[in-house]
């Protein structure tokens, strides 16, 4: 289900206008994010009492630009849901988060989206611990999801999201794809399958991007060969000359300098212009942009922290590569991308219209993370500091929640080995909620994480980038000091 539900302005607080919104916007691709351990939970409920579905004037204003003039009043949904009077959310089915999945994947289907689902592994670690189990879960999901003829049209089912959390490498993962796909296709023939790779941080390629098939041995490299003969090797209905490409993540705050030069290069790459026309890539026109939500801590969200303004700067840089928002049909592109003054201006949007793009974020349930190993302390110095980055802070029932995103930087001479541990203490905590790409847990108010993946590894006078999720009784959850083992850090 997509954050920022609680909110009591239906522009932001009623999903069908949250939905609606999007696709106004120009998107016509969801990803939504579940875990299998969270399907059979209760539901949380967002009905909104005294609470009315916006005009579509104000629908209009939410989604045109400043300056600009709406092309008129914003059309509707083709299937909206069926409002209860003055009632926001009411048409959410309540019996069980499967349902409410099931159902929502249904409305974006017929409301012109194609749909993504994506199991986390972060956050369930089924695959892990029952290939078979894991497999057949998977089978019974598509099979209930495809029952409905607009959502099996346009159904994509992403098997295992950033395998890299675990260490995954391909001689294992390459099985479970293959076992999870023969039981979902015996089920649901022609399921359309979306993969990630892993294993290859010889490359600095992370979290779902490892597919390299050259040097392998030489740059120590996992190795997908294997899993792709055999996929080859599979009966008529698995064979393809061209595996389509579709770019699963990317998003930037745009308010640093690399990012504004980055996310300009990568624009050139997908429209394959100019200096990225390289002779060996099509323009790649389907993509997911992270994200919707505003309290994604290292991205920020398409909607400002009040999520209902859109961040015009970010929807002016998607119609570089193909996005064509409803309000640009009179008005044109609003011109609010920061300026960069070093790089010559982004190419124009090509012709093709992207499919699919972005996904808001849903916010299932997290499991606890793994408690972490201790290391022992590293030889030689080890000043450090830390940046804290705040996503969002939001109240959350009787308390609150924080994202938090850490820059830790090595400004000692010597390296620091993995895996190395830092302890960050500050406020009263209540618990860990979620942890990305290190452990960590909380005793005695003190966080304690580990970061023991190789890339990990911080060198002199470079840093590395890890984050949580965390609750606590009041808004001040942000740590007050940080040491990493052992030595105290210096904060920023």
């Amino acid at each position: 289900m997509v954050d920022g539900l609680w909110s009591n302005d239906p522009l932001s607080g009623d999903f069908a206008t949250v939905v609606r919104r999007q696709k106004l916007l120009g998107f016509n691709g969801v990803r939504l994010p579940f875990s299998f351990k969270d399907l059979d939970k209760s539901p949380r409920s967002f009905v909104i009492q005294n609470c009315s579905p916006p005009s579509d004037q104000a629908v209009a204003e939410s989604v045109t630009p400043p300056g600009s003039s709406s092309p008129g009043a914003a059309p509707d949904l083709p299937n909206p849901p069926n409002y209860s009077r003055n009632v926001c959310n009411g048409y959410l089915p309540d019996t069980s988060t499967r349902d409410r999945f099931i159902w929502v994947a249904k409305f974006f289907a017929k409301n012109g989206f194609y749909v993504m689902v994506d199991n986390h592994l972060r956050e369930d670690q089924t695959a892990l611990e029952d290939v078979t189990g894991w497999s057949q879960k998977w089978a019974d999901l598509v099979r209930d999801l495809s029952k409905d003829s607009d959502l099996k049209d346009k159904l994509i089912v992403d098997l295992l999201n950033e395998p890299d959390n675990y260490g995954l490498q391909w001689s294992r993962l390459g099985d479970m794809y293959l076992t999870a796909m023969d039981a979902i296709e015996a089920k649901s023939p022609g399921t359309i399958f979306a993969i990630e790779g892993t294993g290859q941080s010889g490359l600095q390629v992370n979290w779902g991007d490892g597919f390299a098939t050259e040097r392998i041995e030489s740059l120590g490299l996992s190795d997908p060969r294997q899993f792709f003969n055999s996929l080859l090797s599979k009966p008529t209905k698995y064979k393809c000359q061209k595996f389509p490409v579709a770019i699963g993540e990317f998003g930037s705050k745009f308010a640093q300098q690399i990012d504004l030069t980055s996310m300009k290069d990568f624009a050139r790459y997908l429209n394959n212009r100019g200096s990225a026309d390289d002779g060996r890539h099509n323009p790649i026109d389907n993509w997911f942009y992270w994200s919707w939500n505003a309290n994604s801590g290292d991205t920020g969200g398409l909607v400002d922290d009040s999520w209902v303004s859109i961040q015009w700067n970010k929807i002016d840089y998607l119609t570089t590569i193909g996005l064509e928002p409803w309000s640009s049909r009179d008005t044109g592109p609003s011109n609010l991308l920061p300026p960069s003054p070093t790089q010559s201006p982004l190419p124009p949007s090509p012709t093709q219209s992207p499919s699919p793009p972005p996904s808001p974020t849903p916010s299932p349930s997290p499991t606890p993370s793994p408690s972490p190993t201790p290391s022992p302390p590293v030889t030689g110095d080890t000043e450090c500091s830390v940046r804290i980055d705040i996503g969002n802070i939001w109240q959350d029932g009787a308390g609150y929640t924080g994202s938090f995103n850490l820059f830790i930087k090595n400004l000692s001479g010597n390296q620091i080995q993995t895996p190395w541990t830092l302890q960050l203490s500050g406020p009263s905590y209540s618990n860990v909620l979620q942890a990305w790409n290190w452990d960590v847990i909380l005793n005695n108010n003190i966080l304690t994480g580990t970061g023991s993946l190789s890339w990990l590894t911080i060198r002199p006078n470079s840093e590395v980038n890890v984050g949580f999720l965390v609750s606590g009784p009041t808004q001040s959850l942000r740590p007050n000091s940080a040491t990493l083992n052992g030595v105290a850090c210096k904060l920023a």
